[in-house]
């Protein structure tokens, strides 16, 4: 009877101890899937790159280019006017016109192209809003400003805020990503206050030839991103670039050659980990349970 009370007993507990297990992984996979979705969380991207493009969500600040030429697309090509590019557009396609106006405009809602093509660097406007002017304001869609690559010194810093795509997409070389870097920054587990501190969660470097996006985890949906381009101070004929996305479910979206997208966003583990709170909970348990386990011996050896 007493064999059979203490199979029974140990049935129960092995039950048990199955049901919690399945319960903890439950819950785990769970809360992972609510994290991933649904916390808040911020991107930063920084990278070398030959183009990135910005759709514009509010005013661009005067852009320092000094004398540039604009490139402004024929309705029809035009072969009289064959012959060698120049300043980086072909005369048969473009009317190109030198400016010397110190500073360039573009508004909210224009979708703009900075590249570097050869030796010039080229900010192409890809898209205008939908109430823009040709005629008000001068140039349209794909018009191009172009300068000598060498004058990337004089752009000096430029911010801008708009969903942001970084690199080229599929095999083309044009435009690629040369080298970059992410981090992912949100609160840990036990930060969920107001005003909690944010930390690193995650972070890596990103492949070269990668087309980078910021997107919205739920949604897919580009999210917004705080910009500043810089000219590097190497003689590197690459576009420095800094994105910082908006504080919200983020993720980091890398599409590689031909490749399925890939989707970057911390992890339920990545949160606990990465806890501080929960690393000097955990360290401190853990030296309790090894003082409580020096005691048990020396009172046993007593």
């Amino acid at each position: 009877m007493l064999a059979r009370a203490r199979t029974a007993v140990a049935n129960v507990w092995r039950i048990l101890f199955i049901r919690v297990i399945v319960i903890f992984i439950v819950c785990w996979a769970v809360f992972g899937l609510a994290y991933g979705y649904l916390a808040a969380r911020t991107v930063i991207v920084e990278a070398r790159t030959s183009a990135f493009q910005i759709l514009l969500k509010e005013d661009l600040d005067p852009l320092t280019l000094g004398p540039y030429h604009l490139c402004l697309p024929r309705e029809a090509p035009n072969p009289r006017e064959t012959g060698k590019t120049r300043y980086g557009c072909s005369p048969s396609l473009y009317t190109i016109t030198e400016f010397n106006e110190p500073s360039l405009f573009f508004s909210s809602g224009t979708l703009l192209e900075f590249r570097i093509n050869a030796e010039r660097f080229e900010i192409e406007v890809v898209a205008t809003p939908t109430d823009w002017s040709l005629k008000e304001h001068g140039y349209g869609k794909n018009a191009i400003f172009s300068v000598d690559a060498d004058r990337l010194s004089e752009l000096g810093q430029l911010a801008a805020t708009g969903t942001v795509s970084i690199g080229a997409q599929g095999t083309s070389s044009k435009g690629a990503v040369h080298s970059g870097r992410y981090e992912i920054y949100g609160k840990p587990l036990t930060g969920f206050i107001p005003r909690g501190r944010s930390v690193l969660l995650n972070e890596a470097t990103i492949p070269a030839g990668a087309f980078v996006t910021l997107v919205r985890a739920l949604s897919g949906k580009d999210a917004t991103a705080h910009i500043q381009l810089t000219a590097p101070t190497d003689s590197a004929r690459t576009l420095a670039l800094l994105a910082i996305s908006e504080t919200a479910p983020v993720d980091l979206k890398l599409e590689l050659f031909q490749t399925d997208p890939i989707l970057l966003r911390p992890s339920f583990a990545d949160a606990f980990q990465n806890d501080p709170v929960l690393i000097v909970l955990l360290t401190l348990l853990g030296a309790l349970a090894t003082a409580i386990e020096l005691s048990k011996k020396k009172s046993r050896g007593g």
